[in-house]
């Protein structure tokens, strides 16, 4: 249960402060942990509905065994028909062959007072499991309730194939075509543009990357005055923020201008940072 809540304290961290990857292998950890609890949980389960205790293997539930004078009558407990006749024979038999000096049945020995000690152990190894089946069903349902920390995890999967799209493998040696891998289209002035076609659809994807001079510092700033978007983007109309979901994510509107006859368009953008500063990157993300 430390090592479960310690894990919930670090996800919690990193959406906090926006570790987004981080996050995601950190929940994807955890789950992998709960779920071995849950498995060991389950196995434990089955195996007690396969071998009930005080019920001997070979032997139906709802049937007892009695002995009576040396003849060993299986006797229905719902007392039906075939009940009062295997009765009935049992008493029949037993006044037929009564023998008077016939020796007495040895009796079984009783059980022990005390538990020997593997079944001590395997009591607490049972506790354990109980314990740890408890304590990982509560971190389940403290993580799947957790608005914040899914809302943080949509987040962290977007990031993560924004991310994977920046593995610009070209398949030119393929059969594939290059159609998983991205394919160079212009190199110029250390400005490069690539192209791939999505998996499983009909859509391209663009990519361009080039170096970009200015300090950091007022990149961020550039890009948080939402409102001030239209003073040097080119051909935009208009710009204004909608919601500020938290300091690292904002909701914005924005309106392009259109040459005529086309009419304007419209753009809303679910727009958030990524703090992936232990790989020397810092995402922002626009969808």
């Amino acid at each position: 249960k430390e090592q479960m809540n310690a894990a919930l304290d670090k996800i919690h961290n990193h959406v906090v402060n926006e570790r987004l990857l981080l996050l995601l292998d950190e929940y994807e950890a955890l789950e992998q942990m709960l779920s071995s609890h849950l498995r060991q949980e389950d196995r434990a389960a089955t195996a007690a509905e396969t071998h009930p205790q005080g019920i001997e293997e070979g032997k139906a539930p709802v049937e007892q065994q009695h002995k009576n004078g040396g003849l060993n009558a299986v006797i229905d407990d719902d007392g039906g028909d075939q009940g009062k006749a295997l009765r009935s024979e049992v008493k029949s038999t037993n006044a037929d062959n009564m023998q008077p000096d016939r020796p007495a049945v040895p009796k079984s020995p009783s059980p022990p007072l005390f538990p020997s000690a593997e079944e001590k152990m395997k009591e607490r190894e049972e506790e354990d499991a109980k314990r740890k089946s408890r304590a990982a069903r509560e971190c389940l349902r403290r993580l799947r309730s957790n608005t914040v920390v899914q809302a943080s995890m949509e987040k962290a999967k977007f990031a993560r194939h924004v991310v994977g799209m920046f593995d610009r493998k070209s398949n030119d040696d393929d059969d594939s075509k290059g159609d998983k891998g991205w394919n160079l289209v212009r190199e110029k002035e250390n400005v490069c543009t690539w192209y791939r076609r999505e998996e499983g659809s009909k859509t391209y994807t663009f990519m361009v990357q080039g170096p970009f001079d200015p300090p950091l510092i007022n990149l961020a700033v550039c890009l948080y005055e939402v409102d001030l978007f239209h003073n040097w983007f080119p051909f935009l109309k208009s710009s204004k923020e909608l919601k500020t979901v938290s300091r690292f994510h904002k909701q914005i509107q924005v309106t392009v201008k259109a040459p005529w006859p086309i009419w304007d368009r419209e753009v809303l953008a679910d727009c958030f940072g990524v703090n992936n500063l232990h790989e020397n990157e810092l995402l922002v993300m626009l969808r």
